[in-house]
């Protein structure tokens, strides 16, 4: 049975889409805003890209 078809999300809506309350943690701090955080944001921003 084929799956239904589902389009890849945009750039915009990958961003978005990392904030949906996953913990992330860098040396003991809990990083709140991933796309924006200066340790991921130039990686969340070149897959967003992709």
């Amino acid at each position: 049975m084929a799956s239904p078809e589902r389009k890849p999300m945009t750039g915009a809506e990958y961003l978005a889409s990392l904030d949906d309350g996953r913990e992330v943690w860098l040396r003991g701090e809990r990083v709140k805003d991933i796309a924006n955080h200066p340790a991921f944001r130039n990686s969340a921003r070149s897959i967003a890209r992709i």
